[in-house]
Order: structure tokens, then C-alpha cells, then sequence
């Protein structure tokens, strides 16, 4: 039935709806207007001005407007403008989405990418999961870098993960660029270093590996020799040696291997321990 409808293909079918055409064998068009299955044994349930490409064979199109699917045994669910180009690849809906990766994902938001195989986001907007078996969970501009396989990002905004098994749980405008490290959350964090876990604001980790830094405005030396340091909290805090460690306070520095403060004001500790009060 319906207005200008064209089935081509052996065995197509197309039930209804307006200006459809159905030209491989086995397609199938249920109803909407200006809808076209081009790929042997694809569907379009409906919709307006969807489109399965040449070759894209089994692939679906459940509704909405101006989707594209363009390559084997890739699914859209509906909404507006979506792409799945990947093989295997999934848009479940959302707005102007792109599933480029062989069997990636997307299942809602807007404007995101998922790129590499096997990378998902989930939703919220302008995200990009670039790595392969990356996954970003929603928010705002997060961004897994090419080459950042097996990375994370939860939500946030401007959050960058740029090496492999890495992590940022949210946050604003952190960057991570260790891999087996982890950002917990809080904002403008930096890390540099392998195995690092961070939570808080303005950290800077530019020291070793193994390294253990919340609070805020507390960093490392730019040496990779300063590893296995732990600061657990505070403000201005800095541990220049390894092994080091600082719990709170302010202003607080540990210079030498195994050192410690335990908080106060403005201490300063070599290979001693101390345990509070100021300098």
C-alpha cells in the first residue's frame, strides 16, 4: 500500500507509507515517507528520510528522521541525524550521534563518537571515546584520546584520558595521562605518571610512579624519581623525595626518602617525622 512506494530487490517488501523504496533482496520498509533500504536483508520500521546504504546487509533502522546506517549488521533505534557506520555498530537514539568503530555503541545524547572498536558512550553530549574498548559514561566534552585502549571516563565535563587503563570517575577539566592511574574526581588535576591515583583540585603529579595525591594545590617535583609518595589531604602541600609522606595541613614539605608530616602549617621535614604544630 501507501504513495510511490518501490520494492526492486527479489523478495523485498515495503507494507506502506510514502516515496519508499526497498532494492535488495530480502529488505523490508514498514511505513514513514522517503525511507530506503539498500542492503540485502535490512529493515526500516518507519520514520522520515532514513537511509541503509549500499551493502549494509542486515542492518536496521527502527524509526526517526535522517539516520544513516552504512555497513553490515549495523543497528539504529531512532532519533534524528544518527550514524552507525561501524560493522556491528549501535545508536540506540539521541541526536546527531556517530558509532564509527566496528561493533561500538551509543545509546543516547548528542553530537557524541564513539570511534575505535568496541567503545562506548552512553549519553550526554559532545563526548568522545576514541580508544579501543573505551567507555565514556555520559556528561559534557570528555574526551578518550586515539590510542587510550581500555580507558574510562564516568561524567564530568573536559575531562581527557590520553593512555591506556585509565581512568577519570568525573570532574571537571582533568587530564590523565598515565597509564593504570585514576582521577577520582574534583577538577583541573594533572596527572603525568603511571599507577597514580588523585582526588581533589589543582594536583599536580609530574614525580614517579605509584603515587598517592588528594587535596588541593598539591603536587610533586618533575621527577621521576619521586614515587611511591602519598598525600593524603590538605593544601600547598609538596613531597620531593621518595616514599614520602604528608596527611594535611598547609604549606607542608617533605624533602627527604621515608619523610612525614602529619599536618600543621608551613613544616618541613629530610628523613624526620613530623607530626604537626608550624615552622
Amino acid at each position: 500500500g501507501g504513495d510511490r512506494n518501490s520494492a526492486i530487490g527479489n523478495c523485498s517488501s515495503i507494507l506502506g507509507g510514502r516515496q519508499y523504496q526497498s532494492c535488495q533482496p530480502f529488505s523490508a520498509v514498514v511505513g514513514g515517507c522517503l525511507n530506503l533500504s539498500n542492503g540485502c536483508s535490512s529493515f526500516v520500521g518507519g520514520g522520515f528520510c532514513n537511509l541503509i546504504c549500499s551493502g549494509a546487509n542486515c542492518s536496521f533502522i527502527g524509526g526517526g528522521q535522517c539516520n544513516v546506517s552504512c555497513n553490515n549488521y549495523s543497528t539504529i533505534s531512532g532519533g534524528y541525524c544518527n550514524l552507525a557506520s561501524g560493522v556491528g555498530s549501535i545508536v540506540s537514539g539521541g541526536d546527531r550521534n556517530s558509532a564509527i568503530g566496528n561493533c561500538s555503541s551509543i545509546l543516547g545524547g548528542r553530537q557524541n563518537q564513539s570511534c575505535q572498536p568496541f567503545s562506548t558512550v552512553v549519553g550526554g553530549c559532545l563526548n568522545l571515546s576514541n580508544g579501543c574498548s573505551s567507555f565514556v559514561g555520559g556528561g559534557f566534552c570528555n574526551l578518550i584520546c586515539s590510542g587510550a585502549d581500555c580507558s574510562f571516563i564516568g561524567a564530568g565535563q573536559q575531562n581527557c584520558n590520553i593512555c591506556s587503563y585509565s581512568s577519570i570517575v568525573g570532574g571537571s577539566s582533568n587530564r590523565n595521562c598515565g597509564c593504570w592511574s585514576t582521577i577520582l574526581g574534583g577538577c583541573n588535576n594533572l596527572n603525568l605518571r603511571d599507577c597514580a591515583l588523585i582526588y581533589g583540585k589543582n594536583i599536580e603529579n609530574c614525580g614517579g610512579i605509584n603515587n598517592v595525591i588528594f587535596g588541593v594545590n598539591n603536587y610533586t617535583n618533575n621527577d621521576p624519581s619521586v614515587q611511591g609518595i602519598s598525600i593524603l589531604g590538605g593544601c600547598g602541600n609538596r613531597v620531593t623525595a621518595c616514599l614520602g609522606v604528608i596527611v594535611g595541613g598547609q604549606n607542608n614539605c617533605t624533602s627527604g626518602v621515608c619523610g612525614f608530616v602529619g599536618g600543621g602549617f608551613c613544616n618541613r621535614s629530610g628523613n624526620a617525622v613530623v607530626v604537626g604544630g608550624s615552622c
